[in-house]
């Protein structure tokens, strides 16, 4: 269940970093601006990208995942949000510059999604189940640039169809949220009950900051 939360969080952020790439011309009449204010809205992924991956990697490394994927799944699903509600936004010179606000906060989002997945295997997965596991998150990032590549130009034909594409974007931000918050509060943990191995236990106790004993 938590494999498939950080796939959907995973699929639904890269397919927002990369939305209006395919209809840059209508998306730049829709915002009234011109192709580089349309191309700021992938570059502030690798804006954010750059200085949140290290905080991210040490948040999930060292306080497990559920505070990593809670942020993930809160800043990508208001992101998402954020982008969809700017369509109604007044008066209409806000919606461009409230696009972009909430492009900034999903892309917030992906040096945790990024930093998740290896963690989520060592951590869930048994010895024999761990490449599977870190694929399957792992791909869901480039599912979600295929989607972000296909869907827009088959939905989007005006540029009043472009607050329809914003709501499908938002959905798989929601369900993503959804999982991972529904998880969290049946489970709070960030580690399974019984570890899958001996070095996930390791794990465990790295992510608890205390010491192992025992037959480990």
């Amino acid at each position: 269940l938590l494999l498939t939360g950080l796939s959907l969080i995973n699929i639904s952020n890269s397919s927002l970093w990369l939305s209006f790439a395919p209809i840059s011309n209508i998306s730049a009449d829709y915002y009234n601006t011109d192709y580089g204010g349309i191309t700021l809205f992938s570059l502030v992924y690798l804006i954010a990208f750059v200085p949140l991956i290290f905080p991210s990697m040490w948040l999930v490394d060292t306080h497990g995942l559920k505070p990593g994927l809670i942020a993930a799944a809160s800043l990508n699903l208001c992101g998402a949000a954020i982008r969809l509600f700017s369509s109604w936004v007044y008066p209409t010179t806000l919606i461009y510059a409230l696009a972009v606000f909430g492009q900034s906060v999903a892309a917030c989002a992906m040096p945790v999604v990024v930093s998740s997945p290896t963690k989520l295997a060592a951590v869930w997965f048994g010895n024999n189940e761990r490449a599977t596991a870190n694929s399957l998150a792992s791909v869901s990032c480039p599912l979600g640039l295929l989607l972000a590549g296909i869907l827009p130009p088959f939905i989007v034909e005006t540029p009043q169809d472009l607050p329809f594409l914003q709501g499908i974007l938002v959905c798989p931000a929601g369900l993503g949220a959804l999982v991972v918050f529904t998880y969290f509060s049946i489970w709070p943990a960030s580690e399974p009950p019984s570890p899958p191995t001996s070095s996930a236990a390791m794990e465990n106790c790295k992510d608890k900051s205390r010491v192992c004993y025992g037959g480990l």
